[in-house]
């Protein structure tokens, strides 16, 4: 008798106000296309299925930049909550998966091999969590899964995982110049 494939999931958290940069920051050019479009782009060779954008604050103009065919869409009506509610949402809405796939919307600069490096030291750990970094920077993505997940599933606060992070097994995946922990928080982190 086989063991039933283990399901992993992606979920790219797009809820945040934009407070920081003063207009919906997803829908900036970066390279020509919208930020959030190009994230969406190049997770499209390298994300596990299924996928869940998470909106909320800007939802009607994110919205339009989501391919429908590739990544379903759920809306976080308390997005103002913070990060762990937009993580629950999307969690809500992939209740099958094993083991979950975290991405921040404003990585600007993620780039695929930081996926794979993430999903192939997750099958050769035990740990947890997963999780890319940039030198001693803690990034995105990270993958969740036992008793992370529970965790999120249930306890994600305003800071996400953050706060229970030290108290879990975290697997730690080099990805120096792949764009995991640049994310964009004002004009200028574009402009730079």
């Amino acid at each position: 008798m086989t063991a039933d494939p283990i399901v992993t999931a992606t979920i790219v958290l797009a809820a945040g106000e934009s407070s920081r940069f003063g207009s919906p920051k997803l829908a900036a050019p970066v390279d020509g296309r919208p930020m959030l479009t190009g994230l969406l782009e190049t997770l499209a060779d390298h994300a596990p299925k299924p996928r869940v954008v998470v909106l909320g604050a800007h939802a009607e103009v994110l919205g339009d930049l989501i391919p429908d065919d590739e990544w379903s869409i759920v809306f976080n009506d308390d997005h103002s909550a913070g990060l762990g509610s937009s993580l629950r949402a999307g969690l809500a809405a992939v209740e099958e998966a094993d083991q979950v796939l975290v991405i921040l919307g404003d990585l600007a600069w993620l780039q695929g091999e930081a996926i794979s490096r993430v999903m192939e030291h997750a099958g050769d750990s035990d740990a947890y969590v997963v999780r890319a970094f940039e030198g001693e920077v803690p990034g995105h993505p990270l993958l969740l899964r036992g008793e992370a997940l529970e965790i999120a599933r249930g306890h994600a606060g305003e800071g996400g995982m953050l706060p229970h992070l030290s108290e879990l097994s975290v697997e730690r995946v080099e990805c120096e110049g792949l764009g995991v922990a640049s994310d964009v928080d004002s004009i200028d982190d574009l402009e730079s």
